[in-house]
């Protein structure tokens, strides 16, 4: 009995922190104020360490037969409903979910992928480590927060004209300017980039992290040039900051807001319909009353509004926000992803009729430490289903 009290108190124990897990993600997916957001990770590190020594010395010590029929009639119903939820969240949920990691199938509207991953500390000849926070992390044995994976997609869809067959388009996301990782690395970046020529240039969000970084802005973006335009929309870490200086700085460099609101752009003088949003966190969705016959892109910051695009059919979704979980574990994938379908939509790409999204991993973070999830910088090709 005892071996099998221990096993059922490790099944409870992981239960128990898969639904820590799960209720941070959830609650980091949503437009709360950042003293909020920080009481909750205080409390989910609290939480999920002392949750787990109570289950162990409750079930292991105090009560140790409170597990077996008949000897746990003192404990709260409270109690005992939450142990029930831990067992089945360990049993059914996390089984359930490796396996739908596990059989997760490619797009068939991939056409080709290839992809090279550039070191640009090696690059450099050193760090690039400015003087923001959390240096420590940077230097941390085998963070992958240099080594930048430049990945290039042929992506076919379905409504794509063959005048757009070929549409390239450079996405990028995530910068997340804090001064930790000093300009030397995002300048290295671009300036293998900029060694293509590309029809678009987007960037989904997250610039800046700290207002004094704003200026890095012109010297590290206004290299990249793009044949039809240059767009990009705000995330949740830009919201705390001068929003103001942000788009006026990106409007100096050439770059185009496209937040809230539609625009026609064209590629071979076919339209193609561009929109943007930077819910939950800052105005509203596009105004998409009528489904047009045009080729659709939408630029949002979160992937969690996958199903929505889907609903207003458009073609194709560009999203970051998650850093493909900046940390994964072998076997598993993504752990923490601050959204409303925790990893689900980590990062890669993704299909529901009519709709493929494509969910970049960043070029940075607030937290400067990547295990398993590169950096990541996207070029897309657009192809005609014919």
């Amino acid at each position: 009995m005892f071996w099998l009290n221990t096993f059922l108190i490790l099944i409870i124990v992981l239960g128990h922190v898969a639904l820590t897990v799960m209720a941070l993600n959830r609650i980091y997916a949503f437009p709360l104020p950042t003293s909020l957001l920080s009481l909750a990770r205080m409390l989910h590190d609290v939480w999920m360490v002392g949750g787990a020594l109570a289950i162990i010395w409750v079930l292991g010590f105090h009560s140790p037969k409170a597990l077996i029929p008949g000897y746990g009639s003192g404990i709260p119903y409270a109690t005992i409903g939450y142990v029930i939820l831990c067992i089945l969240v360990a049993v059914i949920g996390i089984p359930a979910e490796w396996i739908r990691r596990l059989i997760r199938t490619t797009p068939v509207q991939i056409k080709s992928r290839g992809s090279f991953t550039l070191d640009i500390a090696d690059k450099l000849g050193h760090l690039p480590i400015g003087k923001g926070p959390y240096q420590r992390l940077v230097r941390a044995p085998f963070n992958q927060a240099f080594q930048v994976e430049f990945v290039e997609l042929e992506l076919i869809l379905p409504r794509c004209p063959p005048v757009c067959d070929g549409l390239s388009i450079l996405h990028l996301s995530d910068l997340h300017f804090i001064g930790t990782i000093a300009p030397s690395y995002f300048k290295e970046v671009v300036h293998h980039v900029c060694q293509s020529e590309v029809d678009l240039v987007v960037i989904t969000g997250d610039l800046v992290d700290d207002s004094h970084y704003i200026d890095w802005l012109p010297d590290i973006l206004g290299p990249i040039q793009a044949t039809v335009g240059r767009y990009y929309i705000l995330g949740n870490h830009d919201k705390p900051h001068d929003l103001s200086a942000i788009r006026n700085t990106m409007k100096e460099i050439g770059f185009v807001g496209i937040a809230g609101r539609s625009e026609e752009v064209r590629f071979n003088g076919y339209p193609i319909i561009l929109s943007g949003t930077e819910r939950p966190w800052i105005g509203q969705h596009p105004d998409i009353k009528e489904i047009s016959d045009n080729l659709h892109i939408l630029l949002s910051h979160t992937p969690d509004y996958f199903l929505w695009a889907k609903k207003k059919r458009i073609d194709l979704v560009l999203s970051g926000h998650l850093h493909g979980g900046q940390v994964t574990l072998p076997g598993w994938g993504t752990v923490y992803s601050p959204s409303l379908y925790g990893g689900r939509y980590a990062s890669g790409t993704y299909w529901d009729e009519p709709t493929l999204m494509y969910v970049n991993r960043g070029l940075s973070g607030v937290h400067p430490i990547r295990f398993g999830s590169r950096p990541e910088v996207t070029r897309l090709v657009i192809r005609s289903p014919g």
